[in-house]
């Protein structure tokens, strides 16, 4: 068995790869045993006002059709974060939201200058939602509204950082390698491992109905450190250690080396009435393909046998469908 620790930064020099990311087109999202009638389901509201890197339009687009396939209405949504305008909102999905100076910006042909993006993502890393919003958000959730806060690597992670730690996941803003998280210590010959799986009704699915989900595969990412009273669903193995440097670093040697025993990568839990899952990966939900090899990415990779029951589930459970 070979173990791979997440080390947050070295995808900070290779980011920029990810410009050549685009939706994996020929990726069908089938659902066995779907929880509702073909759109009569909850209406699951895609998050697209805030600098989003990922809308239903775009890289989510596989997620949505996977959501539209167990029944449920996959939306765009660009209104106001305030509690009336989210009432129309079963769940409301944040993907990758960042403040307009850290915006990512792509040219015609999806590419993005590095020099731009290494300035342009330079600390510190301002926050996605207003002071209003960020209350608004709050509230709503609290009288029980149901959020899905998706974060990646810086700094993605800092533009929801404050939100994401009043709900009980506080990250680290940096840049995180892990890929494979499996429910017990092993891993096909080759493969890097990270991390365990823990008990819960997203892990489960429903008995008798689905297959239970015994591994993750994750593309990178963010971690967090997590409350009291919140679940972890995908844990970090002892020793697993993080450092932060600046996009302008050609080198991770230096910077502060922080040691991550006991932190996740998603959690659940419960804010008021309302529910919360945080995930610190975006990419596991998506469909797609990367640079001229069109290497695939998502719940589309041979590895992520598991991932497409995992955003379904966490979905489910959100609408109390677990």
């Amino acid at each position: 068995m070979r173990t791979v620790l997440p080390l947050f930064g070295l995808l900070i020099l290779g980011w920029p790869l990810s410009a050549q990311q685009v939706p994996d087109t020929t990726f069908v999202a089938t659902v066995t045993n779907p929880a509702f009638e073909p759109g009569a389901g909850p209406s699951i509201c895609i998050e697209e006002g805030h600098n989003n890197s990922h809308t239903l339009g775009g890289s989510y687009r596989a997620f949505g059709d996977l959501l539209e396939a167990d029944g449920f209405l996959a939306e765009s949504y660009s209104g106001g974060i305030t509690p009336g305008a989210l009432s129309t909102c079963t769940v409301l999905v944040i993907a990758n939201a960042l403040a307009p100076e850290n915006a990512l910006r792509r040219d015609s042909a999806g590419g993005v200058d590095r020099e731009w993006l290494l300035e342009a993502w330079r600390f510190p890393h301002r926050p996605a939602f207003g002071a209003d919003e960020f209350e608004g958000l709050l509230e709503w959730v609290r009288a029980g509204g149901r959020l899905l806060l998706v974060m990646d690597h810086a700094p993605f992670a800092g533009a929801t950082a404050g939100l994401a730690t009043i709900l009980g996941a506080m990250p680290l803003n940096g840049s995180a390698t892990y890929r494979l998280f499996v429910k017990a210590m092993g891993a096909p010959e080759g493969e890097d491992l990270v991390g365990t799986i823990g008990d819960h009704p997203i892990l489960r699915g429903r008995p008798g109905l689905d297959r239970p989900v015994d591994s993750i595969l994750t593309f990178g990412g963010a971690a967090f450190l997590h409350a009291e009273g919140v679940s972890g669903l995908l844990h970090l193995p002892a020793g697993a250690y993080g450092v932060v440097s600046p996009y302008s670093a050609t080198s991770l040697e230096g910077w502060p080396r922080f040691p991550l025993d006991g932190w996740v990568a998603a959690v659940a839990g419960s804010f008021g009435s309302g529910k919360v899952v945080i995930l610190g990966e975006a990419a596991m939900c998506t469909a797609q393909v990367r640079g001229p090899g069109r290497i695939p990415m998502g719940m589309n990779h041979p590895l992520a046998r598991n991932n497409s029951q995992f955003c379904l589930n966490v979905v489910r459970w959100l609408t109390d469908e677990l």
